[in-house]
């Protein structure tokens, strides 16, 4: 979503989450963390909501250990 976002290169919490700032992230508390799910997820039907995580558990890598994600 963030190429049709370039906005989101300099507003925070959406700067941090780009960079990879988890903790900058969890800074931004409930708040920051409720509009990023709110504009990651608003108008999203429940069935693209299931397609998109099952395409995330299909291809997403633990990154320590560069192994499949199985939870």
């Amino acid at each position: 979503m963030a190429k049709d976002h370039p906005e989101w290169k300099s507003t925070e919490p959406f700067r941090s989450v780009l960079a990879g700032d988890l903790g900058a992230v969890l800074n931004a508390g409930e708040t920051g963390i409720g509009e990023i799910i709110a504009v990651t997820h608003s108008g999203q039907t429940t069935g693209a909501f299931n397609t998109e995580v099952a395409h995330w558990f299909a291809t997403a890598r633990e990154p320590r250990f560069d192994r499949p994600t199985t939870r």
